[in-house]
Order: C-alpha cells, then sequence, then structure tokens
C-alpha cells in the first residue's frame, strides 16, 4: 500500500480509520486503475467515492465506508486479474481490506437467514436481517435459530 506522503490525506476533520480507508482506495486505484497521480487528483477522483454518496466533511463513518466500498469495487477486479484468486497476498499488500470485505461478507451471507416463526395459525420464515416472511425457504436460504430479539420485530 502506497505511503501517505505519495497519496496525500484527506481534510483533516476526517477520522484515522477515514483516512486509512482514502489511503487503501488511492493506492488501489493508482496501482491497478491509472496509475496517473495528476488525474487523480485533479480529475476529482480522489473525492469521488464521498461525491457520489453524499457524505459530509467531517463524517469519519461515511467516509471510510464511501473509500472501503470503492477500494473493494477494485479489489474485486484486481483479485482475478492480478492475484490469481488468492486473497491473502492482496490482504497482506492492502490489510485494511481484510477487515472490511471479511464483515461484509458475512453480512451477505446473513441475508439469507430465516428463523421459523408460528402465528397460531401458520408457520412461516423470517429473515434475520430484513423481518422479511415467507411460507417456504428457497434455496440458498439457512435455517437458524430462533434469539430472543428475533422476537422484536412486528
Amino acid at each position: 500500500m502506497r505511503d501517505f506522503k505519495e497519496v496525500g490525506r484527506l481534510n483533516s476533520s476526517f477520522g484515522e480509520r477515514a483516512q486509512e480507508a482514502y489511503r487503501c482506495y488511492a493506492s488501489l486505484y493508482l496501482d491497478f486503475a491509472d496509475d496517473n497521480m495528476n488525474h487523480f487528483c485533479y480529475r476529482d477522483i480522489d473525492i469521488a467515492p464521498l461525491e457520489e454518496r453524499d457524505v459530509e466533511v467531517g463524517d469519519s463513518d461515511g467516509a471510510y465506508q464511501a473509500y472501503m466500498e470503492s477500494a473493494a469495487g477494485i479489489a474485486e477486479t484486481a483479485l482475478k486479474d492480478y492475484y490469481g484468486g488468492d486473497r491473502e497476498k492482496l490482504f497482506a499488500d492492502y490489510p485494511p481490506l481484510k477487515e472490511y470485505m471479511e464483515k461484509a461478507e458475512s453480512r451477505e451471507n446473513s441475508v439469507h437467514e430465516f428463523y421459523k416463526q408460528s402465528d397460531g395459525f401458520f408457520t412461516y420464515y423470517v429473515n434475520r436481517s430484513t423481518g422479511e416472511k415467507k411460507f417456504r425457504l428457497e434455496e440458498g436460504d439457512i435455517e437458524v435459530e430462533a434469539e430472543p430479539d428475533d422476537f422484536v420485530r412486528a
């Protein structure tokens, strides 16, 4: 991953975590999309993720999410084209990606988790993440045990 001296920093109102996300995004962009730093800065590619998501100055969490989402998009292509699918090499070169991509994958997997619930007349399945209800599980859905906080949803 490139050094801050090479890629610069965000506005100082963004926290260190957002700064690291920016550095990861900038490094991936410059390494795999276009290595011209002038293009990166003067075409506003450096702030494009913030503008696409309307992130306000000082919103560190929003900036982190915006830059890591963009970095993950570039990383998917880099993983296929340059790393031969070896995620560990990619994560070794771009450490902030590991935590972000693993959390994103676990969130993605939880979208298909359903627990069984009965209302006295019908038995149906409720999506743990979204609260969506359906009578039959589909291929790819996972039945899980209900947890007490699952019953709070109406």
